[in-house]
């Protein structure tokens, strides 16, 4: 399966991948960040809204709102979600029917069972081998979970798997990953997005201007 986000890689460090709105814990709507892009020249905007398996607001209504923005703007404009891990075999909390209708998929470990180390990397290796997931989300709340540095061989094995599946690393402005980690990802060509995290437009704005 073809990932998504290699449709746009003109945008990979351009664009916007990771935002919230107001149909969960955010403050904006998609018209109001989509009117903020265009005056600040931002070329594509990642609607990755929380999901779960059963939800509490109306994914259709949010997929027609930006499909009605992507009528409306002059921007590249993404109905995505944000999925987070419930297990170490890398399940996904997001219903079939979200899937279907998702055109990014970004996968995070946020609340997460206490397991051992072996078992989170083992978690993480198979969310990375998830063909649905596009992109790994704010992956510095992987690593606060293990209860130590993270060793070169743990590393490299990521490294190769998020190569190996086409899944993209997300720079997350809010999370931001060590130095060390980043550095040793980008030595490898791992392939990464940039992500705000943003939950209004005005935080947005203080990253974007």
């Amino acid at each position: 399966m073809k990932k998504r986000w290699m449709n746009y890689t003109k945008y990979l460090s351009e664009g916007e991948w990771h935002i919230h709105t107001n149909f969960v814990d955010g403050l904006s709507s998609v018209i109001e960040y989509c009117c903020f892009a265009e005056k600040a020249n931002l070329p594509l905007l990642a609607f990755t809204e929380h999901v779960r398996r059963v939800l509490t607001y109306d994914f259709n209504k949010f997929v027609s709102q930006i499909s009605s923005a992507r009528k409306n703007f002059d921007l590249i404009v993404l109905a995505g979600c944000e999925a987070k891990v419930l297990d170490i075999d890398g399940t996904l909390d997001i219903s079939t029917e979200v899937l279907k209708k998702s055109e990014l998929v970004l996968g995070a470990f946020h609340s997460f069972p206490k397991y051992k180390r072996h078992e989170l990397l083992f978690a993480l290796e198979n969310m990375l081998k998830n063909p649905h997931v596009d992109i790994w989300a704010h992956p510095s709340s992987f690593f606060q979970k293990i209860d130590s540095i993270i060793t070169e061989k743990e590393l490299s094995k990521i490294a190769e798997l998020c190569i190996k599946n086409d899944v993209a690393v997300e720079k997350n402005v809010r999370h931001p990953l060590e130095k060390y980690i980043l550095d040793f990802f980008e030595q490898r060509n791992v392939v990464f997005v940039n992500g705000s995290d943003a939950h209004s437009v005005q935080e947005l704005k203080k990253i974007r201007v």
